[in-house]
């Protein structure tokens, strides 16, 4: 593994309390010097606070005035994606963390598999795992509602990096532009639940 190796950790906020404990999963997740974290928002919310433990300059706030209320996320995840200087992107929103030490495995894969997309596992905020794999789902893993956002990490290879859609739809936009760019069968399938999704909802969590 290429220890320069540096991760940009996109983050959409709209300025819930539940950031500060999504950032504080990012920092125990096995951030390190190099790395950034990319807030954005839509609209003048005070975040500082919130972000206080990022040490300086790995943190860039960006604010994106919203036009759009369906697109909203889509809209704001492609802002920040515009933005972020790392070597491979991860997403997620202000209500996730990140499972303890899951930057420093998502690291591992990335040095047995340079180059390739991947998709990791996360719970879901009704208590699933998802990927799933019974049913209509072994047949096809990577498909529409089988895939969610902090389950991506990706290149920033800009000629190959796909396009954040509308909601419900958007994670799964952005799994298939950015598919389609690359040959087939390149997407990197990895067992490991990097991320809970909500974990307030999460059923038995």
């Amino acid at each position: 593994m290429d220890d320069r190796l540096r991760l940009s950790i996109l983050v959409v906020t709209s300025g819930r309390p539940t950031l500060s404990r999504t950032v504080c999963s990012i920092l125990d997740a096995g951030f390190r010097d190099g790395d950034e974290v990319v807030v954005v928002t839509d609209g003048p919310t005070e975040l500082a606070g919130m972000l206080s433990e990022i040490p300086p300059g790995q943190l860039k706030v960006l604010e994106h005035p919203e036009t759009d209320r369906l697109c909203r996320s889509g809209v704001l995840r492609n802002k920040a994606m515009q933005a972020a200087t790392g070597d491979w992107i991860s997403s997620m929103d202000d209500d996730d963390v990140y499972t303890q030490g899951a930057l420093a495995r998502v690291r591992y894969h990335i040095g047995r598999n340079p180059g390739r997309p991947f998709i990791f596992r996360m719970v879901a905020p009704w208590g699933e795992t998802l990927w799933r794999t019974n049913g209509k789902w072994r047949r096809k893993l990577v498909s529409f509602r089988n895939v969610g956002t902090p389950m991506i990490v990706v290149p920033n290879d800009p000629e190959r990096l796909g396009v954040w859609g509308c909601q419900r739809n958007g994670d799964w936009d952005f799994v298939r532009t950015t598919l389609e760019k690359y040959p087939p069968d390149s997407v990197v399938l990895v067992d490991d639940t990097i991320c809970v999704c909500n974990p307030d909802t999460e059923i038995g969590w």
